[in-house]
């Protein structure tokens, strides 16, 4: 399980409040998958992950052009192969069903996302935002 700290917070509200809904829904994926609970209702949430992550990149992504930020294209980039690894995850899950292999690779892509993308990228674009006072 992955926990929430302050240190996610970038400072720009709907950024937050999204972040912190993927943060709640893969923390549920997560859950689910460690107590043994159905192909079904781990897919369910993937599906909805797939859905959520396709806004929310589209939202920050949206912020990032009007607002002429720098790095759109890093950011743009990270999101894409996070669109493609969480497939790849789904495509597993489908095909194998839940193995400790599946969820220990979920585990690990999911940290490091936190880790690497928001911490640094998304937290950059906040200081970026509140630079012109968006």
């Amino acid at each position: 399980m992955m926990d929430w700290t302050n240190d996610y917070f970038v400072g720009v509200a709907q950024i937050d409040d999204q972040h912190k809904e993927l943060f709640d829904r893969i923390n549920k994926m997560l859950r689910s998958m460690k107590e043994g609970k159905g192909k079904e209702e781990v897919l369910n949430t993937i599906y909805f992950l797939e859905e959520y992550v396709i806004k929310h990149f589209r939202d920050e992504e949206e912020l990032q052009r009007k607002t002429q930020y720098p790095k759109y294209m890093l950011q743009y980039q990270q999101h894409e192969k996070f669109k493609k690894d969480l497939k790849s995850i789904k495509d597993i899950v489908s095909k194998d069903g839940i193995t400790i292999t599946s969820i220990v690779q979920l585990q690990n892509d999911l940290n490091k996302w936190w880790r690497d993308h928001i911490l640094l990228m998304d937290k950059d674009l906040g200081r970026h935002l509140k630079t012109i006072q968006y």
